[in-house]
């Protein structure tokens, strides 16, 4: 964290709101001992994603996805925290929470498609539903 604190210019945090407030407060009193402001850090993240016109079916096409396999494990309602899992209004809320946090960038890193269609259906909503939503606010 004090290499951070010094030199970063970026961070990755886990997408939710209590992790990006969890990295600024602890990088604030290193980057001040450096002259240092959190402004100056920016905060990103790159989560894996499942669209679907409804949450089930984003969860339902997660579970069918290879992306899954590095899930399994792990409870669903985590993995939902940890990712962009849901229709695009609900993945837009929440990208709007988070950049309401603190979060200067995001992207997504894997999306669950099992067949190209599905990728190009879910890169589509994500340009064309999810975009336009957080960016009238």
């Amino acid at each position: 964290m004090h290499r951070m604190a010094r030199w970063a210019s970026a961070c990755s945090v886990e997408p939710n709101v209590e992790a990006i407030r969890q990295r600024k407060q602890s990088l604030a009193p290193l980057l001040e001992e450096v002259g240092r402001d959190i402004s100056e850090i920016e905060l990103t993240t790159i989560p894996s994603g499942s669209i679907g016109k409804t949450h089930k079916e984003a969860v339902d096409r997660l579970k069918r996805s290879r992306v899954f396999d590095r899930y399994k494990k792990m409870p669903l309602e985590q993995v939902e925290e940890s990712h962009f899992i849901g229709s695009p209004a609900e993945i837009a809320e929440k990208m709007i929470k988070l950049r309401d946090a603190g979060l200067g960038h995001c992207g997504m890193q894997r999306f669950a498609a099992s067949s190209y269609q599905e990728l190009k259906e879910q890169v589509h909503m994500f340009g064309e539903e999810i975009l336009p939503l957080v960016k009238a606010t």
